[in-house]
């Protein structure tokens, strides 16, 4: 929400509808935040934040999706190798409270 934010103000000098995406894109940050917040509360920091990696895979989808970036193989093998670390992670011993 706040790329198609920036692409419309940059196109429109700043309209309404363009200030309206920027709102709702800091509103679901915000949202997100609040749910990392809450994820921290139960898990421990080492197990909880390689999950944060994720989002270079959503982000990277969302892009070439959304607005038909690049999706070169170099992207695509780097965002493998994260998700292929991030789904190790679960398979480690973890101590449960």
């Amino acid at each position: 929400m706040l790329k198609f934010a920036a692409l419309q103000v940059h196109a429109e000098s700043a309209t309404w509808i363009s200030y309206a995406w920027m709102v709702s894109g800091l509103g679901l940050y915000s949202l997100a935040t609040g749910c990392w917040v809450m994820c921290l509360a139960y898990l421990d920091l080492s197990y909880a934040y390689p999950f944060t990696g994720l989002t270079y895979a959503l982000v990277l989808l969302s892009a070439w999706w959304l607005f038909g970036e690049n999706l070169s193989v170099w992207r695509v093998a780097g965002i493998s190798l994260i998700i292929i670390g991030v789904a190790l992670i679960p398979s480690g011993t973890r101590d449960r409270p």
